[in-house]
């Protein structure tokens, strides 16, 4: 009697799972209303902190660059995923590098870039978007060089020596492609308003420095005679940015990391 009844309590949860616990639930496709259920898509860029509107940017880190500048753009969409976002920036300050010396005064720099980018149109919601671009820059540094000029040279003796200027200028242009993401700051009114664009890319530069002489003293033709102790060098050509060496110009590749603050105009 006792092996019976242990054969029981055995077979009979056995018997329960062997049928299906559900049979009386109908299919999801036997839900009613099911058919007219709303399909939820992926949000796209407008559901998102794209800015899909005019933003108006400003880039601090360049007032600590190499040429410190202040800098500034703004960007403006074109069709869904496409934006073209121009920046302009102007300094007047002491550069970062040791070229700077009593030679050179009156420096300033002026740049600019444009830029066509591709946000990516994939993610949901509260994804941080991202995006690609080609940009082109153009960038020009103009300084006075202060210079000796030996007149009526002969053997190495000059008759009289004079104090000469001469316009450095410096141009450069660079074409990148870059990754960047779009980080909204904050949220009003349900949408966002300042955005932080964090970048990178890789491209090529092209320098080369042009010097003019100052008064009509001067040309570039100077007499045999006369000697200009910072020689006068052939232009197009670079070395430590103001040409020193007369070393010949050539390309060289360049990496830019940055951000910049955006205000978002309009939703």
């Amino acid at each position: 009697m006792r092996p019976t009844l242990l054969l029981l309590c055995w077979l009979g949860p056995l018997m329960a799972l062997a049928q299906n616990p559900y049979s009386n639930v109908p299919r999801y496709d036997q839900v009613p209303g099911y058919r007219n259920a709303p399909n939820y898509r992926r949000p796209d860029l407008r559901e998102r902190p794209v800015p899909r509107s005019v933003v108006i940017k400003l880039n601090p880190f360049m007032l600590l660059g190499v040429d410190g500048a202040g800098y500034g753009g703004v960007e403006v969409p074109v069709g869904v995923q496409g934006a073209i976002q121009a920046e302009f920036g102007y300094g007047a300050f002491r550069s970062l590098m040791t070229f700077d010396s009593e030679a050179y005064t009156q420096k300033e720099n002026w740049r600019g870039r444009l830029q066509y980018r591709w946000y990516n149109p994939q993610g949901g919601a509260s994804d941080l978007p991202w995006y690609w671009a080609v940009e082109g820059t153009y960038k020009q540094v103009n300084a006075l060089h202060h210079q000796t000029l030996g007149r009526d040279c002969l053997g190495g003796n000059c008759a009289y020596f004079q104090l000469v200027d001469q316009l450095a200028a410096r141009y450069v242009v660079g074409a990148y492609g870059k990754v960047g993401k779009i980080i909204p700051l904050n949220r009003s009114d349900g949408t966002y308003r300042f955005l932080l664009d964090i970048y990178g890319g890789i491209g090529i530069n092209y320098a080369w420095v042009v010097r003019r002489p100052l008064g009509f003293t001067l040309n570039s033709q100077y007499p045999v005679a006369d000697y200009l102790f910072t020689p006068f060098p052939r232009p197009f050509t670079v070395n430590d940015r103001f040409d020193q060496a007369n070393e010949q110009a050539r390309a060289l590749p360049d990496l830019q990391l940055g951000l910049t603050v955006g205000y978002k105009l309009n939703n």
